[in-house]
């Protein structure tokens, strides 16, 4: 599928069926500090009982996504525009990195004098990480968890050059993971 044909069966069909959206009565908006015409791109409607309502996606405003994530499982409601005849959708999404222990060694440091470590002949061992997630269940684990129950009792490759610059060669528990998506 083309990207174009995707982004407009992506917007029009698929996401109105997945958990991104609010509904707030206008009459709620000054109380958030907004005026209906300020929102663009949000769905006026009447609901049920005749309220004036605006339907936004949760991540036009910050204060929409904090409303909705305190009160929601997913952080966020279907669209009331949505085919009620079809199923909510989770969207996953599935990416990979590849990492070489040497694979930018020739950017290196060079001393004032203008020594430079031997530079390896090899890009070095590779890892590939793949992870699938989804917005609705981030990754479904938390990363810190998974790398260190790896890391437990592992020595650094090259002892000597932890040794100093940590002062031991054993590799520490993280304590956060520095590029978490879960919500």
């Amino acid at each position: 599928m083309h990207r174009k044909q995707f982004v407009d069966k992506f917007l029009t069909k698929w996401e109105p069926r997945c958990h991104r959206w609010i509904q707030i009565p206008v009459d709620d908006l000054p109380g958030m500090k907004l005026r209906a015409n300020s929102i663009h791109g949000g769905y006026f409607y009447k609901n049920e009982e005749g309220k004036e309502m605006v339907e936004c996606h949760v991540d036009d405003n910050k204060i929409f996504m904090e409303r909705a994530n305190g009160v929601t499982r997913f952080g966020g409601w279907l669209s009331v525009r949505r085919d009620v005849t079809m199923k909510p959708l989770i969207i996953w999404g599935q990416d990979e990195c590849a990492f070489q222990q040497h694979r930018y060694s020739p950017k290196q440091w060079v001393a004032p004098d203008g020594t430079q470590t031997i530079l390896p002949k090899s890009d070095g061992y590779l890892m590939m990480v793949s992870a699938f997630q989804s917005r609705d269940f981030g990754f479904a684990w938390k990363m810190s968890e998974l790398v260190n129950s790896r890391r437990l009792n592992q020595h650094y490759v090259d002892k000597e050059a932890a040794l100093d610059v940590t002062g031991k060669s054993t590799k520490d528990r993280l304590l956060s993971t520095a590029a978490s998506l879960s919500t």
